[in-house]
């Protein structure tokens, strides 16, 4: 007799996909922050023991399961993280033409020779990053 295999939430391959905390979590003493979602969760909020208690080696039931993946603090085991990432923040240099001369910047004592992007080509940038509309901030 074979055995399906059981993973660490208890799930088995043929029930429900087994759910860890999302790897990006930032816990501190009072709160959980997720730069995924930009969310944080904090101690007396609902979810926040179950969570932290997750986070120790615990484990919740499925209905706290449901919910807390359903917020993004929960993500299923196995899945490439990298494949998750959202973008926040986009800065694109079209050009490399600067005469502020910056303490901190490396032109500023070694200055380069100017570049312009193309036009088609910054076009076609904005264009891509436009499916990030949702997840950028700047």
């Amino acid at each position: 007799m074979v055995l399906p295999a059981v993973s660490p939430r208890g799930a088995t391959d043929t029930g429900p996909p087994a759910l860890v905390p999302e790897p990006f979590l930032h816990v501190g003493e009072d709160r959980v922050y997720n730069p995924l979602t930009d969310l944080t969760l904090q101690r007396g909020e609902a979810g926040y023991e179950a969570l932290r208690a997750m986070l120790a080696g615990g484990l919740a039931d499925r209905e706290e399961d449901a919910r807390l993946a359903a917020a993004g603090w929960l993500v299923e085991a196995g899945v490439d993280p990298a494949t998750r990432s959202r973008l926040k923040y986009v800065s694109l240099e079209a050009h490399t033409v600067c005469n502020q001369a910056c303490f901190f910047c490396p032109v500023s004592v070694a200055p380069r020779e100017g570049y312009f992007m193309p036009t088609e080509l910054y076009e076609r940038i904005v264009g891509e990053l436009a499916a990030y509309r949702d997840t950028m901030r700047s």
